[in-house]
């Protein structure tokens, strides 16, 4: 029960999170790196809650699997959402996100 309360904690900082980095183009804005801030430490919870195989990544089924809360949208449609989302932050397309690759900063 913990775990899933975690990664839907961590789910809905990495949606925040997502909006930041579409503006921001590459999400590392005025010395705001990966390891920087209290969103590192937030950043690093949620990838381990994501990270189901515990690999350190989070693999596209592994984002697709997070519990996100309720909605009101089909199945295909929270897929293919999810799935452009994942695609977005994936910024090396190596087909998993690793934390350097998560937003650091909101606007």
């Amino acid at each position: 029960m913990k775990t899933m309360l975690m990664a839907a904690v961590a789910a809905a900082l990495l949606m925040s999170g997502s909006a930041a980095f579409a503006q921001q183009g590459q999400g590392q804005g005025q010395g705001q790196g990966p390891g920087s801030g209290k969103g590192a430490a937030q950043h690093a919870a949620m990838m381990k809650a994501m990270d189901t195989d515990g690999d350190g990544s989070v693999s596209l089924d592994e984002f697709l699997n997070a519990p996100r809360g309720n909605s009101k949208q089909s199945a295909d449609t929270i897929k293919q959402r999810r799935t452009a989302h994942f695609k977005q932050l994936d910024r090396n397309g190596d087909g998993v996100l690793s934390l350097d690759e998560l937003p650091t900063k909101r606007r």
